[in-house]
């Protein structure tokens, strides 16, 4: 962390966010109720024949378990936008992946149990994006920012800035 640019800078190889099970880089803190985690997002180089694939995160997830239940909302190093989650322990990851390209920041935010995606590009606002899934966490989970490299052998960077964790009113 940079106290004085404000900004968490995370480094992790990884062989994946995907399929059954989990390799990455997870920077986190137990929450409850409803909430919502913002942040502004950049790699700030390319390190590895797999760049394009590597994916910096916002996470939701049930447990620190390499197989558990997860929400996230990833921007991949090609710009592709998803968001990810397992439904149940050892589930196959499943995703909605946008058309929208690139965003510089992300939020996502739990309301009961809908997940829902949100996103800007440049200076303006954040907007959601129709990105919504229904996902039960029990209580506590856990909420944090995550670095996926796709390459077990190569280390990637992502660096975080404007990180808010805010909780959220009922609506």
């Amino acid at each position: 962390y940079n106290s004085g640019a404000g900004t968490y800078t995370l480094t992790s190889a990884g062989a994946n966010l995907w399929s059954t099970t989990d390799a990455f880089h997870f920077v986190w803190k137990k929450v409850s109720g409803d909430a919502s985690l913002t942040a502004d997002l950049d790699f700030p180089e390319a390190t590895g024949e797999h760049s394009a694939h590597r994916k910096a995160l916002l996470m939701f997830r049930q447990s620190l378990d390499a197989d558990g239940v997860y929400a996230d909302a990833a921007l991949h190093g090609s710009g592709l936008t998803a968001l990810q989650y397992r439904r149940d322990p050892g589930a196959t990851t499943q995703d909605i992946e946008l058309t929208l390209s690139a965003p510089t920041r992300l939020r996502l935010e739990k309301r009961g149990d809908v997940i829902t995606l949100f996103v800007s590009k440049g200076d303006e606002p954040l907007h959601q994006v129709g990105a919504s899934i229904r996902l039960h966490f029990s209580e506590p989970f856990y909420a944090g920012i995550g670095l996926c490299s796709h390459d077990k052998d190569t280390v990637e960077k992502a660096v975080f800035s404007h990180v808010e964790l805010q909780p959220l009113a009922a609506e």
